[in-house]
């Protein structure tokens, strides 16, 4: 599911919107459904106890491109990789492996209930502090920046993005800054 998410977006990202027609527009919208609906389901998957895990998992039929027993479909929520049948090195398919642990963080391994996220123009930046729709993170060394050249030096007042990070008790963290073509 991620792959197919990541080539979706690659492909309408590459395009240029300029030249886009009602077909761009339609195909970006479902490759932001789906994103939208894999953050979802991992959010939730993440709230299941361990038995009730392992019976999502084996519940799909689908595709399962590393036929490791997990559906392509389910591999994103659990933090597994659908080209890896041994996600984690732990020597067991993923299929097999215990998600006993799973419940007690998120995507990037803070705790639950940690995670913040704003979209919109940017308010202003004065390093280190980014204010994002009356949000404002601490932009770090560890920040992600994704989009074509996209770096720290082009977050101007503006700009539109997308900015997935976390709270360690005082600051909100920007983990990812993403560039948007807008800020709808």
């Amino acid at each position: 599911m991620k792959i197919l998410t990541a080539l979706i977006v690659f492909l309408l990202t590459s395009a240029s919107p300029a030249f886009a027609g009602p077909r761009y527009t339609a195909a970006k919208r479902a490759a932001d459904k789906v994103k939208s609906a894999e953050k979802d389901l991992s959010r939730k998957f993440k709230k299941l106890n361990a038995s009730d895990k392992a019976k999502l998992k084996s519940s799909f039929k689908g595709g399962d491109a590393d036929s490791d027993g997990v559906p392509d479909i389910i591999e994103g929520a659990i933090g597994s990789s659908s080209c890896s049948a041994d996600s984690d090195s732990d020597g067991l398919p993923d299929g097999e492996d215990s998600f006993e642990n799973d419940s007690d963080s998120n995507d990037d391994g803070h705790p639950d209930g940690t995670e913040t996220q704003a979209k919109g123009s940017i308010t202003s930046f004065a390093d280190p502090l980014l204010t994002v729709g009356g949000k404002v993170f601490v932009v770090n060394g560890d920040t992600r920046f994704e989009g074509h050249s996209f770096s720290q030096a082009d977050l101007q007042p503006g700009i539109c993005v997308e900015v997935e990070g976390h709270t360690d008790g005082a600051n909100s963290i920007a983990d990812k800054i993403k560039r948007e073509d807008s800020c709808d």
